[in-house]
């Protein structure tokens, strides 16, 4: 019984199916999630030593992100320093070979070119949407792409009495990065309508992290659109 039910599902093309990125956009997200724990590696090595030096009460105003600061801080001869120093060097030498290797590979992709055009999304932002997000034609609306980013709130509704929860639980890559973005996009684009959004939401709710959701979802509009239409994007 159930082989014919699946088979006459099959034969009505009635049978659910999920969708499946080729071996191309899933070796690219693996790359850039990989660069990602990199990166986050990077930083906490960063941390690590700046802890030191406080530890020491010892004032570095260098940037341990270039090779003059990090040879400056372990010429002060701290050992633990020297040792972060080492490390964080061959961490930050991997990470500019996989973005060599990625600029090198996908930095003529037309939906990466043209996301770049909104303020706030470099290479990588865009290089991860296209990873994460692969056919924009599978979201036929802004509002279902909100949805896989998990950037819509559940909604509970008890007689007349409305209340907003949570996010819905879906593709955390995307809703980090469009957060990310969210808040270079206020930076870089002060006067435009997210920006507007960012700080009407800051005088009402006064908390910062609930506004930049608010621009992210609004955001999310921007990448379908720019994306679906193939436009770059216009400040208004």
């Amino acid at each position: 019984m159930d082989s014919e039910l699946l088979a006459n599902l099959t034969r009505m093309d009635w049978l659910p199916t999920s969708y499946v990125p080729s071996a191309e956009l899933r070796w690219l997200r693996s790359l850039l999630r990989h660069r990602a724990f990199m990166r986050k590696m990077s930083t906490a090595v960063m941390n690590r030593s700046w802890s030191e030096f406080r530890k020491r009460d010892m004032k570095l105003g260098v940037d341990l992100g270039t090779r003059k600061g990090r040879d400056l801080a372990a010429s002060l001869g701290v050992f633990e320093v020297v040792q972060n120093m080492g490390l964080l060097e061959v961490v930050e030498r991997q990470i500019g070979e996989i973005e060599a290797l990625l600029r090198k590979r996908y930095g003529g992709l037309k939906p990466v070119r043209l996301l770049m055009t909104v303020p706030g999304i470099g290479f990588l932002t865009a290089l991860t949407l296209y990873a994460e997000i692969c056919e924009i034609k599978r979201f036929s609306s802004p509002e279902k792409l909100a949805h896989y980013c998990g950037l819509v709130p559940r909604v509970h509704s008890s007689g007349e009495h409305t209340s907003m929860g949570k996010e819905t639980k879906a593709n955390k890559w995307l809703k980090w990065i469009l957060t990310e973005a969210a808040w270079s996009h206020v930076r870089f684009c002060p006067d435009g309508r997210l920006a507007k959004a960012f700080h009407d939401t800051c005088r009402k709710k006064r908390d910062k992290r609930k506004a930049i959701k608010v621009v992210a979802r609004k955001l999310v509009n921007v990448v379908w659109a720019v994306w679906r239409y193939e436009k770059e994007f216009m400040v208004e």
